[in-house]
């Protein structure tokens, strides 16, 4: 008879020779799990170290940039407009940009993989713009920026007035020395680029009360920093203005030569490397090309439906012509704009389209000393990094010497109230403002401080769009002034890929401009100078809302009925500027997270 084990004592004894390997297996595999964590711990500490030495270089050697994100240790400096300065700026980034390059991605999460690839990006643009931009010796208007820069600090509520003030007149105290710099650093810019730096130099110089002005804050307790700003700084300044005037317009205009294209190779830079697009400058203006055409489709429709008769004689600009165009009193502009951003606030949140934005914002008349160097209306963000976090649009008004006739033309044609409808959807809500608010309180210092026009861009102009199809304009003929703008940006796209890839020449882009869009000269002139300063803006619109609506609309098609529009919006918004690829790629990781499916 043989002996046998009851088959309970079996399953035991099993367990018992199997559990030490288990066991082993078990711990090993923790092991493994603690080192990848404690490895991708390490790796992140580097890219934060690698990070805050960027922005301490930035400190160092540019100051002003150091501002505009939201870093104020040297507030009270001006980046110096030398090539010494700008050889050892480049010697920093190049190598923390190769430091960059030795960190393990693999070890990263995801979400910090994504910070690594912004600021690689960022790095390499710098990097870029620093050896072939060539800001000090090609552009007039660097020299005056500074000047902007301490009106902004004034009115940006970041720091103590005492603080702001203090630093705003340092630097206002050394603006002659910045515009002394460009008699050894300019050499020979583009003819139209100095005329319209002539053109704002004589703006600040004729309007500087405004400038003035805005020290009132600081000095208003104080008559000794009173008689120092208004007395010592600003004729000193003054002074410097007018010799700055003379050395362009005497020893810079008549051999500015210099070429306003940035050219292929420099387009196809940005496209691919700023931009993280898959890109050829081909593609882009096969691109910006179809979204004109595809824009006038539109608005030639919409003509006819308004007024078929007189659509059919000389289209859509007949119809543009003999639209009725009511507006505000000039006094009244400004609380108009504040009067439609409380019902778009109301209005968005009630229809659960965004996230009710938190951030403050304010509306303000633009001083004249700024007029010929900013847009007619434009939003100003908080800087970067800052806490304290407070938005501003700035609109310029009718100057009081103009006459009635021009008054009344300029407000019909900037802020009827139907433009003002628009303009509230594309600057504040759901627009720019609320991009800015949402992508600030990501916890990445990286992200707070990437720019991707063609998020940012591309959201404002979806915002038009995002209005319109969820009823908030109440004006009768604010879609056909919505599919209005919208040629202006795609023809503006146009002439961005067309000028800088020299298809076209300056002057052929102005007649595109006034041929098409009824531009004056002058207006087409100006808009061909801006377009040709930042190559691939004005393309980034077009494009930026294109991936938006091609992003929105994949998600409506695989989630169908479950598809939450708010919640949409608020992850895109919630990642910030990075690459537009990639923010496609963490929507996918949160959306995974979120156990949603995507087909």
């Amino acid at each position: 008879m043989k002996f046998r084990l009851p088959h309970k004592a079996i399953v035991i004894i099993s367990a018992a020779i199997l559990f030490p390997v288990i066991t082993t297996q078990s711990f090993a595999y923790e092991d493994v799990l603690i080192t990848e964590e404690l490895e991708g711990q390490l790796e992140k500490s580097r890219l934060d170290e690698i990070f805050e030495k960027y922005l301490a270089t930035i400190e160092l050697y540019d100051p002003e940039r150091a501002t505009m994100l939201g870093v104020h240790e040297y507030d009270q400096n001006l980046t110096e407009r030398t090539q010494d300065r700008i050889n050892k700026q480049l010697d920093a980034i190049t190598n923390f940009r190769n430091d960059l390059k030795t960190i393990n991605k693999d070890h990263l999460p995801p979400t910090i993989r994504i910070d690594l690839e912004a600021l690689d990006r960022l790095m390499e643009v710098d990097i870029h713009d620093l050896e072939h931009k060539h800001l000090a010796s090609d552009h007039p208007q660097y020299y005056l920026e500074p000047a902007y820069l301490i009106y902004f600090m004034l009115m940006n509520d970041y720091q103590n007035i005492a603080i702001r003030g203090g630093n705003a007149l340092s630097r206002l105290k050394k603006m002659p020395e910045i515009l002394q710099q460009a008699e050894r650093t300019l050499s020979r810019p583009p003819k139209a680029w100095t005329e319209q730096a002539i053109k704002q130099a004589e703006y600040l110089l004729n309007h500087i009360s405004g400038l003035v002005g805005a020290f009132n804050e600081y000095t208003r307790k104080d008559p000794s920093l009173r008689k120092e700003v208004s007395e010592v700084a600003i004729p000193k300044f003054k002074i410097a203005l007018e010799r700055y005037i003379d050395f362009l317009k005497t020893d810079i205009l008549p051999i500015a030569d210099g070429n306003m294209a940035a050219g292929d190779t420099m387009y196809g830079f940005y496209l691919e490397r700023q931009h993280s697009l898959n890109m050829t400058p081909r593609k882009a203006h096969a691109i910006a090309k179809e979204a004109y055409m595809e824009a006038l489709r539109e608005i030639k429709l919409e003509a006819r439906g308004i007024d078929v008769v007189r659509a059919g004689k000389r289209g859509w600009k007949n119809v543009l012509a003999s639209l009725p165009k009511p507006y505000p009193a000039q006094d009244d502009v400004l609380q108009t704009f504040q009067e439609n951003m409380d019902r778009a606030l109301m209005h968005f949140d009630e229809t659960k389209v965004i996230s009710y934005p938190r951030q403050r914002i304010l509306i303000k008349e633009l001083p004249l000393f700024l007029t010929a160097a900013y847009p007619t209306i434009f939003y100003k963000s908080p800087f970067a990094l800052d806490d304290t976090r407070i938005s501003q649009v700035f609109a310029m008004l009718p100057q009081s010497s103009w006459k009635k006739e021009e008054k009344k033309e300029y407000l019909e044609n900037n802020y009827s109230y139907s433009d003002i409808e628009i303009l509230t959807s594309f600057l504040i809500v759901p627009g720019m403002h609320v991009h800015d608010a949402e992508g600030a309180k990501h916890i990445s210092r990286i992200r707070r401080i990437s720019k991707q026009p063609i998020v940012s861009n591309g959201w404002a102009a979806y915002s038009e769009y995002l209005a319109e199809e969820q009823g908030f304009f109440k004006e009768p003929y604010s879609r056909f002034m919505r599919c209005y703008r919208n040629l202006r940006r795609a023809a503006e796209a146009l002439t961005d890929v067309s000028l800088h890839t020299k298809r076209w020449t300056p002057e052929q882009a102005s007649e595109f401009l006034q041929k098409e869009l009824d531009y004056s000269k002058e207006k087409a002139d100006e808009t061909v100078i801006n377009i040709s300063q930042a190559p691939t803006e004005a393309f980034s619109y077009v494009y930026g809302m294109q991936r938006i609506m091609k992003m929105r609309n994949y998600y409506v098609r695989t989630e169908a009925k479950k598809f939450d529009l708010r919640k949409f919006h608020d992850m895109f918004l919630s990642l910030g500027e990075v690459p537009i690829d990639l923010i496609e790629e963490e929507v996918r990781l949160m959306k995974r997270d979120d156990k949603r499916i995507i087909r």
